[in-house]
């Protein structure tokens, strides 16, 4: 069985915004965490936008993250093992959306099987406020 996942282009303007704004845009104090959320990682620096998987809580809302691996300020870096303690990083839920929708396309040769799903990934957007406890 052939499984293909078809994404469609997605609009240049709309890519470098998002990119101008997310979180490599660190480079104003310098400070930055490596933070695991939903088991995926982000770097995440004050006032950054982070793209996550959807949270069940309201926009406006404060969340907090204290499974951070890895802190790095001006002078030092701190490498967690697992987890870096002490250091938590607070954000606030700005919106939730979905993104593009995808199109999964299964097919299997000389046998008359096509079938085509389409799938929007929910998500959070989410401004982080501070890094605590570096």
């Amino acid at each position: 069985m052939l499984l293909m996942v078809i994404e469609p282009l997605t609009d240049l303007a709309e890519l470098c915004t998002f990119h101008a704004e997310s979180s490599y845009n660190s480079e104003d104090n310098g400070m930055y965490a490596l933070v695991e959320i939903k088991g995926k990682q982000y770097k995440a620096a004050e006032g950054t936008l982070l793209k996550v998987d959807r949270f069940d809580t309201e926009p406006g809302n404060q969340v907090e993250f204290d499974s951070v691996l890895l802190v790095s300020d001006d002078k030092t870096v701190k490498v967690g093992q697992p987890y870096v303690k002490g250091v938590k990083v607070k954000a606030v839920v700005e919106e939730h959306g979905k993104d593009k929708k995808i199109l999964v396309f299964k097919y299997k040769k000389r046998k008359n099987y096509r079938r085509t799903r389409g799938h929007r990934q929910q998500f959070s957007l989410l401004r982080v406020k501070e890094i605590t406890g570096v």
